[in-house]
């Protein structure tokens, strides 16, 4: 039975990967998020290392955890790196949130080991955060996105889907866009939300300054203003998180509707 290692385990990405890992045949250890630098043995006999990067924006936080990491790998008998990003990077001199994630997709490449990184694009799962759960509630999705942009919204148990189909093999050396199976403008996916709940769900824009206010709020000062950067970038580029499912079909993924998510996970 293959062997994967997840740090930061109990983080919600984390742990849909582990429970498609599972499902998939793969023992599966982990470990708690360590701030003081601490790396368990069990991690070094793993085959596989899969890696989400953490929402903690504190200076350099992204790219420090991404690299003690790789460095257990390389120390120990560790295959295979899947770094999750948790995102789809703009240009790395577009912003600082961006250039992090562009530094932590180097430090993995430039492992020497075998890799693949995943770039999400939208978590439906984020429809039942707080902050977006209230007005839902109330009938409505506020969402920092254009409404006019095309986003291929997917669910964390998509994104356990594609590690478990990429931990093995078969897309070393791979940086692949991921999402669900069709893209979406607002007034789509309020549509396709409010089908799998049976009510009448409006799309409504909400400004990426003012996501960004609060967000800094609930976290603090600067993740939502970083946050906000990913949303703002579909005003000039409403296409930039639409991805083709072809690489999905052919690996054997089933991808999560919209309307699927809805009817299971916000009910």
């Amino acid at each position: 039975m293959p062997k994967a290692f997840i740090p930061a385990i109990t983080g919600a990405q984390s742990t849909a990967i582990a429970h498609a890992l599972r499902a998939s045949g793969w023992h599966v250890e982990g470990s708690s998020r360590s701030r003081d630098g601490n790396v368990p043995g069990r991690v070094f006999d793993a085959d596989t290392l899969v890696l989400t990067i953490p929402q903690d924006h504190r200076p350099s936080a992204m790219t420090d955890f991404v690299e003690l990491w790789i460095t257990a790998a390389i120390q120990g008998a560790v295959k295979r790196i899947v770094l999750n990003v948790g995102g789809t990077p703009g240009p790395a001199e577009a912003h600082p949130f961006f250039a992090d994630l562009h530094q932590a997709q180097h430090c993995v490449i430039s492992s020497g080991l075998p890799y693949v990184i995943l770039q999400p694009t939208v978590y439906l799962d984020n429809l039942a955060a707080p902050w977006a759960a209230q007005g839902l509630a109330a009938g409505m999705i506020t969402y920092p996105a254009d409404p006019k942009a095309e986003i291929s919204w997917m669910s964390h148990r998509t994104l356990g889907q594609w590690v478990a189909a990429v931990a093995g093999g078969g897309c070393d050396g791979q940086t692949l866009p991921i999402g669900g199976p069709e893209p979406l403008t607002g007034a789509e996916l309020a549509r396709e939300i409010g089908a799998g709940l049976g009510r009448e769900i409006t799309y409504v824009s909400i400004p990426p300054e003012a996501f960004a206010e609060g967000m800094n709020a609930t976290m603090g000062s600067p993740a939502g203003d970083r946050l906000a950067a990913i949303y703002a970038r579909l005003t000039a580029e409403p296409t930039s998180m639409r991805t083709d499912p072809t690489k999905a079909t052919d690996l054997g993924i089933e991808l999560e509707t919209a309307r699927a998510f809805a009817s299971r996970g916000l009910r």
